[in-house]
């Protein structure tokens, strides 16, 4: 074995007091695995994204984890999330090493139950080099559970809201990116050749998709966990284009890229619930497609109230050895497609 040489450098966890507004930030890097490595190129699949959200936000409550699970457990308390969203701004492969970077930017809400949480992503080179490859926020709150699905916003046990203070930033201190909002790396995707974004209604509907809920799409709280709805989204966008342009996905000359993906919560999910997924075309680029989606409970094919909507950026890419990755036009058969729904 003495031939292995591991680098332990490659796995972390770690707390730092280096965030923006001169909180605390917890630290998990990890090599990229082969699971991760989805897309027709091999690169990371964007809905990874959201699984890392989850994961080091529950690493960062381990010094409290043991009185979350045992009020979780009980099913008369936990906490939803309201929004989440992810700005991808380069790429990861199968040979990278990812650092997951996570602080607490705000705490408000009446009870003060609500959190606003920051995630960073770097593809991790050695010490002190490191390139940012995506952006991430999460807004989650505190709740009581009332029933099947249903919840009310409460304040924090005095023991969580302890931790948290310890973790926000400093009062008074205000957040400032001075530039750090880098741009995505894919806005403009060239001349807009059709739009709905204006229109409230009339965008065209391309797919209905419907998703039965198992315990497998939970978690402790008991609710489907929110990383379900970025999957159901990609399966749907993915379904739509492999039956239009199928041999892009077969040959790997070509594939639609995410840059920004933004999900709202308005209800709750549960397991053995049926979720509809409605695909709209928002607006349609040279070289990208903005598309929006709408999530639905459904019962014996009736719309009993929308849980969620979505907003997906994407951006048509091909790759070579010696360029690495190009925007390009739009493949033809899309574009006719796309403009026979004027």
């Amino acid at each position: 074995m003495d031939k292995f040489i591991f680098n332990k450098n490659l796995v972390k966890l770690d707390l730092h007091q280096f965030g923006p507004q001169k909180q605390n930030v917890f630290v998990q890097r990890s090599p990229v695995t082969f699971k991760n490595s989805q897309t027709v190129s091999k690169r990371v699949y964007f809905t990874n994204y959201f699984d890392w959200m989850g994961e080091i936000r529950e690493f960062g409550a381990l010094p409290v984890m043991s009185k979350l699970v045992r009020l979780f457990e009980t099913g008369q308390w936990g906490m939803i999330t309201n929004s989440a969203s992810v700005n991808i701004l380069g790429e990861l492969r199968g040979k990278d090493v990812v650092e997951t970077r996570f602080w607490i930017e705000n705490v408000s809400g009446e009870k003060h139950g609500t959190l606003d949480l920051c995630f960073e992503w770097y593809r991790w080179e050695g010490d002190r080099r490191h390139k940012k490859v995506a952006m991430g926020k999460q807004r989650v709150t505190w709740v009581r559970i009332t029933g099947h699905g249903t919840v009310i916003k409460e304040a924090m046990p005095g023991f969580f809201y302890k931790f948290i203070h310890q973790l926000k930033p400093p009062q008074g201190m205000h957040f400032t990116d001075e530039g750090e909002h880098v741009a995505n790396v894919w806005a403009g995707r060239w001349e807009i050749v059709l739009d709905w974004r204006a229109k409230l209604r009339g965008a065209p509907l391309l797919r209905n998709d419907v998703f039965s809920t198992t315990i497998e799409d939970s978690n402790l709280v008991g609710n489907i966990y929110f990383s379900n709805y970025p999957k159901w989204l990609g399966r749907v966008c993915d379904s739509y284009f492999y039956g239009i342009i199928p041999q892009y996905y077969k040959n790997g000359n070509g594939e639609f890229v995410c840059g920004n993906c933004q999900i709202n919560f308005l209800g709750e999910a549960m397991p053995f619930d049926k979720i509809l997924v409605k695909m709209y075309l928002s607006a349609v680029y040279e070289c990208g497609v903005d598309i929006n989606f709408e999530f639905y409970l459904i019962d014996n094919d009736y719309i009993r109230h929308k849980l969620a909507y979505a907003q997906f950026q994407a951006a048509w890419v091909t790759w070579s050895h010696s360029k690495g990755r190009m925007v390009t036009q739009l493949p033809l058969e899309l574009m006719r497609i796309f403009k026979r729904l004027k």
